[in-house]
């Protein structure tokens, strides 16, 4: 008698319908990215960056303008830092004179192309990333380039510090917070509330949260989407959890909630047990490629030639005002 495959076996008896569906369920779940607040990157208008007033606790928030108008985004900048912000700058396109439009303060940068760009758009951005480089060592430098761009993004990732997916609109915080793509996000003017959402979200869902299993926090005896923050083991959960709710964990520890508009975010502190704190610190260096070495070494002369050319001034400025005091006394 032949032998039936086993393919033939695991078709002729199929899961319930029940089975399958609880199945799928948690496949789904556990797809799932952790909600992460300081992952989320916005744009917004300078004049949405002059309206608002609340703390920005750090939220990574990029101020949009033109490849020919960078200057423009000078005072919004300024004004996102000192409400608390990783403020940055959105510039559309490739700056004409790089060397100025570089000069800007931020603390990050992107550049966004909306096509793929050509050997001569190319070697312009190049230069405009060497020179943000030279002039903001310390600043997180990223690209923006279409879907069909990866000639483009090849030749630019010794350049900068990462290469972003297409910018898209802000959706919604939920979205925003269990992406992974690190995409810049544009968000509509009128859309404080949601800003301030995304602020309050830096420090009630930080970077690195592990879903855990074996402990819950419920609400009105319904389970919520449970992580362990390794920092401070602190339970998090997040999902529907209304005012006054009956909220409870299995460490028995008081819970907070903080509502984010259509969702809650539930945190209970005192949640370690038998568990210990992870705290990991990781230091050395890698291999840098040929190419990076280059960008490294342009950058690095990009800033020197900065640096005299300030000084170079500092001095004419200064002689020709000494010039001026002793044509007066004489």
């Amino acid at each position: 008698m032949p032998k039936r495959s086993l393919y033939a076996r695991a078709t002729a008896s199929p899961k319930p319908p029940a089975l399958t569906l609880l199945l799928l369920t948690w496949t789904a779940v556990a797809a799932a990215n952790p909600p992460c607040g300081p992952c989320i990157r916005v744009s917004i208008t300078p004049a949405q960056a002059m309206a608002g007033t609340s703390p920005l606790d750090g939220a990574a928030i990029f101020v949009r303008v033109p490849a020919a108008g960078a200057a423009e985004a000078v005072p919004a900048v300024r004004t996102l830092a000192s409400r608390g912000a990783s403020a940055g700058l959105h510039v559309i396109g490739v700056p004409l004179e790089p060397e100025i439009a570089m000069a800007m303060p931020f603390r990050q940068l992107v550049i966004d192309l909306p096509a793929p760009p050509g050997l001569e758009q190319l070697a312009a951005l190049k230069e405009a990333l060497v020179a943000a480089r030279g002039l903001h060592r310390d600043a997180a430098i990223y690209v923006a380039l279409p879907d069909g761009a990866a000639g483009a993004a090849e030749a630019l990732r010794p350049y900068v510090d990462a290469v972003l997916p297409p910018t898209v609109p802000f959706s919604d915080l939920w979205t925003a917070l269990h992406a992974d793509d690190g995409r810049l996000r544009i968000l509509r003017a009128g859309s404080d509330a949601m800003l301030d959402g995304i602020a309050r979200a830096q420090s009630l869902l930080p970077k690195a949260l592990a879903p855990i299993r074996d402990r819950t926090i419920r609400c009105d005896g319904r389970p919520l989407d449970t992580y362990l923050d390794p920092a401070t083991l602190a339970l998090v959960a997040v999902g529907s959890c209304a005012p006054g709710s009956d909220v409870r964990s299995d460490t028995g520890a008081p819970a907070d909630v903080v509502s984010l508009g259509s969702f809650d975010v539930v945190r209970v502190a005192d949640a370690s047990g038998d568990r210990f704190r992870e705290g990991v610190a990781i230091s050395g260096t890698r291999r840098l490629s040929v190419e990076e070495i280059v960008a490294r070494h342009q950058a690095f002369v990009a800033a020197q030639s900065a640096a005299i050319s300030s000084r170079i001034s500092t001095v004419g400025w200064v002689a020709a005002w000494q010039g001026w005091l002793i044509e007066r006394q004489v």
